[in-house]
Order: C-alpha cells, then structure tokens, then sequence
C-alpha cells in the first residue's frame, strides 16, 4: 500500500498472491478427515465395482476383454497389499521411495483410464462394452462421493462456513443425474459422431459407397475435427463439470458451458493453477505417505520386540502358509487393517482432485466472468416453525406465548378466520392496507365486552384474518 507521498508502506500479500493462498487452503481442507474418509469410501466402491466387472469378464476367449478382467481384478483388500514385503524388514526406512507422484495426474489417468481403452480397443464391440461399464461405474460412483467433496470444499473455499457431510451428501445426491449427465453429453456426441461414421463404413463396402465416402470424406475430416474438440474439452475439463455443479447449484448444460468457456477463454491460466496446484499436490501426498508408513512402520517396529520374527511376518504377509487357520485368519485381518490405512493415504488423492477443482474453478471464474471468489450457491436450510408468537397478558405487557397458549391462538385464528370468510367482503382485493389494521385494532379495543384479556387478541387475529382474504 503507498502513503500519500508515494512511498510503499506494506504489501497486502493475500491480494497480491491470492490465488496462491486459495490453492494452499484447498491442499490444507483436502487433509480433513471427513474429507478423506468420503473419498476413501469412494476409492472402496469404486475398486470394488471394478472388481466385480473384472471377476464376470475373466473367463472370456477375447484377449482383449482378458486384459481388462486382469488389469482391474484387484478387490480393495488386495490392492495395497502388493508392497507390504517393504515392511518386513524392520526396522528399515519404509520412505525410501523417492518422491511421490502427482496425485492430480494419477486421480485423472486412473478415472479416464476406462474411457481411454474404449479408443485403444479398436473395432472389438466387448472390450468396448466393457470399458464403458467401467468407465460409467466410475462415474456413477464419484457423482457422489466426488460431488460431496467437492460441495465442502466449493463452500468452505468461497465462504469460509463450515459444512456438513450430511448436507454435501443430500447436495450431490439431489443433484446426482447432472453429475452424471455433464460428462456423459459430450460423449453421447462423439458416440452418435462415431455410429455415423459405422454407417458410413457399412456403405463402404459396395464400390459405389466408397466412392461416395471418397467425394464426402472431407466433411468426415470436418466433423472428425469437431469431435476431436469435443474430447479435448471433455479430458481437460471434465473435473470443472463437476465443480461447477458444486459451487453454483445449476444443472448439467451450464456446467458443459462453463468448463468448455474456462478451458478454451483462459488454457495458459488452467495450465499454470494446475501447474501450482501439482507441486502442492506432492507435496501433501508426501506427507500423507510420511504419516501412513509412519504409523505402519512403528506399530510394526514396537511389537517386533515381543512378538519375534516369525509372527512378525505373520503380521506383514510374508510369513509362508504354515500358520494353521488361526494364523491364517489373523493374517486376513492384518491384511485389512494394513490395507485400510493405505486406502485412506490413497483416499487423499481423490479428496485432494476435487478440492483442488474447485479452488481451479473459482479461480477461472473470476479470471474470465470477473466473478469474486467467496460467491456459492447456498441452499435455504429449513427455519422449522419459526419464532413463537407474542401475547399480552393481564397488565398488557407483551410476552412469549406457551405451548397451551399457541394452541388456543391458533383455533382462535382458524375460527376468525371462517366467521369472516363467510362475511361478504366490502373490500376491493389488494387495497387492505396497514392502516385498516390499525383499523381493526381499534375495533378491538372498543368490543371489550367479553371481560376477558384474550378475546382482544382474538379479535385482533380475525382483523388479519380478513385482510388476508
């Protein structure tokens, strides 16, 4: 900031850098235990569904649908189980691994990676078939559980508010079918593109079609050159689809506008918050991994002391298959527990994907609609009854009614409200005013005939109740 002799005084760092400091929270707010655990019960669905898919397929005579089953037949309990032999050999450093890798890139090849096989599959109808059923689970999946992370940390980024996970879970689930829906159009068009060109194909097979497919073919490049767009847009932007419908509340057409707009009006901005985005992402995954083998490594490390080698290797899975069925079964169940805290490490790269989304998003947002970034779409939380009415009681002083109280005003409003639905009405509709209530006021002061301190009140609810009608 300058003073008024044009000297800098101090730099407001969080203006200046801001966009640093919101990517920086997204990384702190992607470590948050219900953040991680959504994404970890994410990770199990979905590596669960692909299991399944992979076990149907396994016995299949096409190689290609065989190399599916293979690639994604790990079950969840099994998945992280492949480098427990690292822990072994204790006490040895279970972090020398070298850096880890960019949790950004790893969530965005591993959801893609199914609709990235049905293009390396070729003209081969099941393994296509079973790429999408793939590809569509994943999809299915993180239309939840991605849309709930991703709706915690589009409000907490914007507003600072705290949210609940049951309220992100009611949010993604109502919303469900456009989280779905937003990518899946842009891939219906490429489907009808490529089912057009099948077409074409097909009438390619007689000498006169592939004349007429000669002389036309340039409109094919035309149209493979629209569909090439439609991709791009779609692999680089798909993760702002979902962001959008997280933080502005819309519906699937305006978060394909948004991202395509972003993608296409700002590439060198998305590229460089992606860039920084990445680092960070390492960052956090390293001391994720840290933290994990961390708590592996001691807890295997102290009871090596008095549990001896061999059921050391019990409790790691390299033990061999002399154990007996008790052995077997505690193995089994160290297996799980070892699996489990590896899943929540790996729950961080997908909770980290969403977070950092929609930080990217409000970023683009405001760099290309000049939209601040602590606006979001917040749904009205339900107000209950409302504040309890006010009465007057004997000395006119007024005072909260009680439940008995509340009862007798409301039959009370009901029944001045019939007598005088039943009056004809002398008045033209929509010019009741508040002086008429006044009106209606005064009246009641003058018909204190009854003796009693509530029949003023009562009388006073009819008069609204005629202004209402």
């Amino acid at each position: 900031m300058q003073s008024e002799n044009g000297n800098v005084r101090y730099v407001v760092w969080s203006e200046l850098f801001g966009w640093f400091f919101l990517l920086v929270r997204a990384l702190r707010l992607s470590l948050q235990l219900r953040k991680l655990l959504i994404a970890t019960f994410g990770v199990i669905l979905t590596t669960a569904g692909w299991g399944a898919i992979a076990v149907a397929v396994s016995g299949s005579a096409d190689a290609r649908v065989a190399a599916l089953g293979d690639e994604y037949g790990n079950w969840p309990w099994t998945m992280a189980q492949e480098d427990a032999h690292r822990l072994s050999e204790v006490p040895g450093n279970p972090f020398a691994d070298g850096w880890p890798s960019d949790p950004l890139q790893h969530a965005w090849r591993t959801l893609t990676e199914p609709f990235r096989a049905v293009f390396a599959n070729g003209p081969n109808l099941r393994a296509v078939v079973v790429a999408l059923l793939l590809g569509f689970w994943a999809i299915f999946i993180w239309g939840l559980f991605g849309g709930a992370v991703g709706r915690i940390a589009a409000v907490e980024l914007a507003t600072g508010e705290r949210y609940s996970m049951g309220r992100a879970f009611g949010f993604a689930r109502r919303r469900w079918p456009s989280y779905f829906a937003a990518p899946m159009m842009p891939l219906s068009v490429v489907f009808i593109g490529t089912l057009m060109m099948a077409l074409l194909g097909l009438l390619m097979r007689l000498q006169i079609g592939m004349l007429l497919a000669a002389i036309a073919w340039p409109i094919v490049l035309l149209g493979c050159a629209f569909l090439v767009l439609v991709l791009i847009g779609l692999a680089f932007g798909w993760p702002l689809m979902w962001s959008t419908l997280s933080t502005e509340g819309t519906d699937a057409f305006d978060a394909i506008s948004r991202a395509y707009a972003y993608t296409t009006q700002r590439p060198l901005n998305y590229l460089f918050y992606v860039a920084v985005a990445s680092l960070l992402g390492m960052l956090g995954l390293l001391l994720v991994e840290l933290f994990a083998g961390g708590v592996l490594w001691l807890s295997l490390w102290g009871v090596s002391w008095g549990v001896g080698s061999e059921l050391h290797d019990l409790a790691v899975g390299a033990a061999d298959n002399q154990v007996g069925p008790l052995g077997t079964a505690a193995a089994f169940l160290f297996a799980i527990w070892t699996s489990l805290v590896k899943l929540i490490a790996v729950g961080f790269i997908y909770s980290y994907l969403w977070t950092a989304a929609a930080a990217i998003y409000l970023l683009l947002r405001r760099d290309v609609d000049a939209t601040e970034l602590d606006e979001a779409y917040l749904e009205d939380e339900p107000t209950g009854e409302g504040l309890a009415p006010l009465v007057n009681d004997e000395a006119g002083v007024p005072g909260i009614a009680d439940e008995d109280d509340q009862d007798d005003n409301h039959h009370d409003n009901d029944g001045s409200n019939e007598s005088r639905a039943n009056e004809p009405s002398t008045q033209a509709p929509g010019n009741h005013s508040a002086g008429e209530d006044n009106d209606g006021d005064s009246g009641d002061d003058d018909s204190g005939d009854d003796g009693s301190g509530d029949g003023g009140s009562g009388d006073t609810d009819s008069g609204d109740g005629a202004g209402k009608q």
